[in-house]
């Protein structure tokens, strides 16, 4: 099991201040309901959306916040986290049926990810990823 660290992100380049909050029904919103995004924003989203890269999109014309995972939102220079809403973390888990403990498809694809974090070592974010993979595996 790795964490995944999402934080609040608003567009940086709006003048406005972030006036609601997106939620995405697919991804991060295990978050939303103990992070202090309702405080800030109440608890009904502008949109739900179903992609992250859709809530950048609409980030960019809206001035809406997000629940956004950490390394995702730092690849987009115009988003900015808010400071006064706390990181969250959320589990990740590698996820089979327990009949398919001993099967070689599932051994393999769980060493294939692993080899990948191993070669990202020596990447710009290769620490980052060794620390997932010695945790995960």
């Amino acid at each position: 099991m790795v964490d995944l660290c999402v934080r609040a992100y608003r567009n940086v380049l709006l003048e406005a201040p972030a006036t609601g909050w997106i939620a995405t029904a697919h991804g991060v919103d295990a978050a939303v309901e103990t992070s202090d995004i309702f405080a800030e924003f109440g608890d009904m989203p502008q949109f739900t959306l179903h992609s992250l890269d859709m809530t950048v999109e609409v980030m960019r014309t809206s001035a809406c916040a997000a629940l956004l995972p950490s390394r995702y939102a730092e690849r987009f220079a115009r988003l900015d986290f808010m400071e006064h809403i706390p990181e969250q973390s959320l589990p990740v888990w590698a996820c089979y049926h327990h009949t398919r403990k001993t099967d070689q498809i599932i051994k393999d694809t769980l060493d294939w990810i692993e080899q990948g974090f191993h070669r990202l070592q020596l990447s710009k974010f290769g620490k980052f990823f060794a620390d997932i993979a010695h945790k995960w595996f």
